[in-house]
């Protein structure tokens, strides 16, 4: 009796595992939307006001003439002394 529930346990845990390593339809991922320089700027500006270090991050974009680094995101971080 124990072999046969713990089988079944098993099985049903395995069953889950599956189901967690499913690819994920690319349907569902967004453009990402780059920031406008002033965008930037402004964001930037509030770091520094807040004595911190603004730290931009940017993501690679295919154009015309090549890969641009397009900025995506402006994070606050504490100066390392």
């Amino acid at each position: 009796m124990k072999s046969a529930l713990l089988i079944a346990l098993l099985s049903g845990l395995s069953g889950c595992a599956m189901l967690a390593n499913a690819p994920v339809p690319l349907s569902s991922v967004k453009k990402i939307e780059g920031m406008s320089r002033d965008q930037v700027i402004e964001a930037s500006k509030q770091c520094t006001d807040a004595k911190l270090k603004p730290v931009v991050r940017y993501v690679f974009q295919p154009s015309d003439f090549g890969r641009i680094q397009t900025p995506i995101d402006v994070q606050c971080e504490t100066y390392r002394y």
